[in-house]
């Protein structure tokens, strides 16, 4: 049932709540002297900011907000016995102006919080307007809380394919924390990827609750939504999830995975599904992009361009490319160097804040034996992310002359 659902995961709900800040902090390279610049010695500049205080900030705030309405609501309390014991009229009116400061007294407050919040949004937005990243992939977060935070020491993290709403109720039900990628729609502004922490499930009412990463956590509870409508966008990323996990309970995260502990299992799974899909309704696009990716990380490239093909035929949402990169490396595997540019081409029309979109022209420019081109590509992805060793190495072996490519096609 819903509620014992809830009351069972509130430590999942908090430790999920910690690790989202940890991610958060992790696209600021915390500092402990707030928002400054660094240029290292390849003239790249990172841009550097540490939230802590912005998060202790919120929390003051948080707590006199809520301080402000229990005083408010005590003095509502005590002007209303009155009024019904039909005390004196100065009395009443003592009561009455206390109840009306309280009422100032928290709209104060929650003024506060809100010019708060936005200072602290427009001073983050003013420093990284030049650094948007359109996307951190599940493998990043995880190797983020594997390998780099140092909040959490004892908190590790996986990553999947092909998950399902069983899987899901299972790992919440066994107390840990699940993060999914998943499409939906803004108003306005059309498709474009998110992720959602999963807090409760009621199967009687087919219902899970979600923190939205996009749209907030509603209620505070989370947000409702129907089993059909979560998967119906959870497949958009071939139900991507992550699982939280403390090492003390490790082998339990395994005995609740099963067979989705193996990666390349995971995987084959989600192909599954999507082939069931595709045959089902060989015209959705989605059926035929998750198949694509799954072919993809099998390293399936041959079968991987084939699904990609009739998914962009079919017409796939021209954010898609912001976060999901096995089309370039399909693409690029098979020797289909100028699709490759033609893909990332058409996805900087929309972005230019993406910096494996650079990496993959790199990589085809590489391919062409375009080696100026090749390592102006690079040096942008690095620009974009000083991090991103993948970018370093093949400008390293583009210098070298070192670099391997499949035969152009």
């Amino acid at each position: 049932m819903k509620n014992i659902n809830r009351a069972r995961n509130r430590v999942v709900v908090t430790l999920a709540s910690m690790v989202v800040l940890v991610l958060a902090m992790a696209a600021f390279a915390a500092e402990p002297t707030g928002i400054r610049a660094t240029v290292g010695k390849d003239g790249a500049m990172t841009l550097e900011a540490d939230i802590s205080s912005y998060v202790a900030k919120y929390v003051e705030l948080s707590d006199t907000v809520a301080s402000a309405e229990d005083q408010r609501d005590t003095a509502l309390d005590s002007y209303e016995r009155a009024v019904s014991e039909k005390k004196a009229a100065l009395s009443l009116e003592e009561l009455k102006n206390s109840y009306e400061t309280s009422e100032k007294a928290v709209l104060e407050a929650k003024n506060n919080a809100v010019i708060s919040g936005l200072n602290t949004y427009m001073a983050l937005q003013k420093a990284y307007k030049d650094l948007e990243d359109k996307n951190v992939s599940p493998w990043e977060m995880t190797d983020y809380v594997n390998h780099v935070q140092t909040t959490l020491p004892t908190v590790r993290a996986i990553w999947r394919f092909g998950g399902n709403l069983d899987l899901i109720k299972r790992l919440i039900a066994g107390g840990f924390p699940v993060i999914v990628e998943s499409g939906f729609d803004v108003e306005d502004l059309g498709w474009m990827g998110h992720y959602e922490t999963v807090v409760a499930y009621d199967d009687p009412s087919q219902t899970i609750w979600v923190f939205d990463s996009y749209l907030g956590p509603d209620d505070g509870w989370g947000r409702a939504r129907s089993y059909a409508d979560f998967d119906y966008w959870w497949r958009h990323f071939n139900r991507a999830f992550i699982v939280l996990f403390t090492l003390d309970r490790e082998a339990d995260l395994w005995a609740a995975l099963g067979d989705y502990g193996y990666p390349q299992n995971a995987t084959n799974t989600a192909l599954r599904t999507a082939r069931q899909e595709a045959a089902a309704n060989p015209g959705d696009p989605w059926a035929w992009f998750t198949m694509g990716m799954s072919y993809a990380w099998l390293g399936d490239f041959h079968d991987a361009v084939i699904a990609f093909d009739q998914a962009f035929a079919l017409g796939m949402p021209y954010r898609i490319t912001w976060y999901v990169f096995s089309p370039f490396e399909a693409y690029w595997n098979v020797g289909r160097f100028n699709d490759v540019i033609a893909l990332a081409e058409n996805t900087l029309a929309t972005t230019e804040y993406v910096e494996e979109l650079y990496y993959w022209r790199g990589m085809a420019y590489a391919g062409l034996g375009q080696r100026g081109a090749a390592l102006d590509e690079f040096s942008k992805a690095i620009s974009y992310n000083p991090n991103f060793t993948l970018a370093a190495d093949m400008r390293a072996q583009v210098e070298a002359g070192t670099f391997w490519a499949p035969a152009p096609a």
